[in-house]
């Protein structure tokens, strides 16, 4: 199935409230992973299945067109995590998930600049950028610094903050002062512009204390970080019991200011504007809340997007954003 429009996949009143525009790009039969929006407009999908691939569209008459695809004979040396911490200067993942490779797509060459190896007993889950030419990728226990020199397209390692073996990094963001916020566990770690502890939070929960990283029954929570709220999805519960919350921390107050139970499990959340989140689950759902200048959530709608488990999604613009699923397809959404 090609390019077209999707007419059967969300009800009349999602339609009222969500539009899809000439948004399909089918990829193929694979676990497709990412889609993030580049410096120049384009957009970059990858998918972490044994071949892997990684391609690039850019958005002509609203329709997704594909400008650039990596060849295969270098596809085996990429995992599907990223950032672009310049333009067209991408770092990813390696295969082994325990490297990194930094990569040259200027003028739609690919060009392999410099292959990263590191001795970490677990595999990177993020990489992200952050002030002062500092680049951080964490596994589940350790986070590593790297410093970019943006002129000759270098980067080294420079520093590591290494976690207890027991516990488990969730996320890490950089705030708008330059510290650096980790979710470990249950706690907020503060750190500060020189990567110096700070502060640990607790950050007490209104729900039960069903969520056991030793329990392989029960995943660890998702946890995402707008303008100084984090928040925390996760269900409680035993086989068909299920309940599925959504916990709105402030940082300002230091504690949970809101929880919303939801009809399924959130994995990827994004805000769209000062008005709207955006969030996708494990059944093909998006999720569209309205949210007060306070972050008080409200939900909207839901409808379905995708035939599979949606793996990433990504704002477009101010009213459009792209999703991604096991089904295989890249979709271009606009909400409306």
């Amino acid at each position: 199935m090609g390019p077209g429009l999707i007419r059967n996949n969300t009800d009349e009143k999602a339609k009222e409230y969500v539009a899809c525009i000439n948004n399909l790009f089918y990829l193929g039969p694979a676990s497709h992973r990412f889609v993030k929006l580049l410096k120049d407009g384009r957009v970059i999908c990858t998918d972490n299945i044994s071949e892997g691939s990684i391609k690039i569209f850019k958005l002509i008459d609203n329709k997704l067109v594909q400008d650039l695809e990596f060849p295969k004979d270098i596809m085996n040396k990429f995992y599907s995590i990223f950032c672009e911490i310049d333009e067209n200067i991408i770092l990813f993942v390696d295969k082994s998930r325990k490297g990194l490779i930094l990569v040259d797509i200027r003028d739609n060459n690919i060009k392999l600049i410099k292959e990263i190896k590191l001795d970490y007993m677990f595999c990177f889950e993020k990489i992200i950028k952050l002030s002062k030419g500092l680049i951080a990728a964490y596994n589940f226990n350790a986070i590593i610094f790297f410093i970019y020199d943006e002129k000759i397209h270098n980067i080294e390692k420079f520093d590591e903050i290494l976690i207890e073996s027991k516990s488990w990094v969730h996320g890490l963001w950089e705030t708008n002062d330059g510290k650096v916020l980790a979710y470990i566990d249950d706690y907020l770690y503060v750190y500060d512009s020189d990567r110096k502890l700070q502060n640990k939070i607790k950050i007490d929960k209104k729900r039960s204390d069903a969520i056991d990283l030793n329990i392989e029954s029960k995943p660890s929570p998702d946890v995402h970080y707008f303008d100084q709220y984090i928040f925390i999805t996760y269900y409680e519960g035993m086989r068909n019991v299920d309940k599925f919350y959504i916990d709105v921390y402030s940082l300002k107050d230091s504690k949970i200011m809101q929880t919303l139970e939801v009809k399924y499990l959130l994995k990827i959340v994004i805000k769209l504007n000062d008005n709207l989140l955006v969030a996708g689950d494990e059944n093909g759902n998006i999720h569209v809340f309205n949210i007060d200048q306070n972050f008080n959530l409200t939900q909207k709608e839901i409808f379905r997007a995708h035939e599979g488990n949606i793996t990433s999604l990504c704002k477009f613009d101010d009213n459009k954003i792209l999703s991604m699923s096991y089904d295989g397809y890249l979709k271009l959404w606009e909400i409306n």
